[in-house]
């Protein structure tokens, strides 16, 4: 079996997943995704994704890659996103709150605007990011 026909099952699959997931919830106007019901959680790849706006509250997006990922504006109250790859995702103006963003790679992720109240995260974390110009942080506070 070559390297590529080994690869293609699982890029299916994960055409699948994306797929599902992008007809469900891609944005506010397209429809919203129950709470609960995206679980992206065996680590699914979504690099380059554009979920400008989604509704992914509640959602189960840990291990997932999200590598330069278009999620601003979108709505990730509650979200888990415990060990997903966020490097360098466009997250301006996402809501947070609350989410779970433990073991998160956050290395030039673009946060401005962002709500970050009540999140699971670390200063390290943070202190990676492209950006965090007028965020609201897990404390309360905002940055300048």
């Amino acid at each position: 079996m070559t390297t590529l026909s080994k690869w293609l099952p699982n890029f299916n699959l994960l055409w699948f997943r994306f797929n599902s997931l992008s007809q469900t919830s891609w944005s506010g106007r397209q429809g919203r995704l129950p709470p609960n019901k995206c679980n992206c959680s065996a680590g699914t790849i979504l690099p380059l994704a554009r979920l400008s706006h989604a509704t992914l509250t509640h959602a189960n997006l840990s291990n997932t890659s999200l590598f330069a990922a278009d999620l601003s504006s979108a709505m990730l109250t509650d979200a888990i996103l415990t060990n997903a790859t966020l490097t360098d995702a466009n997250l301006i103006g996402a809501n947070l709150t609350g989410a779970n963003l433990t073991g998160a790679r956050l290395t030039g992720a673009n946060l401005t605007d962002a709500l970050l109240r009540g999140d699971h995260v670390v200063n390290e974390q943070l202190a990676d990011v492209r950006s965090l110009k007028g965020a609201i942080l897990p404390d309360g506070s905002t940055h300048p």
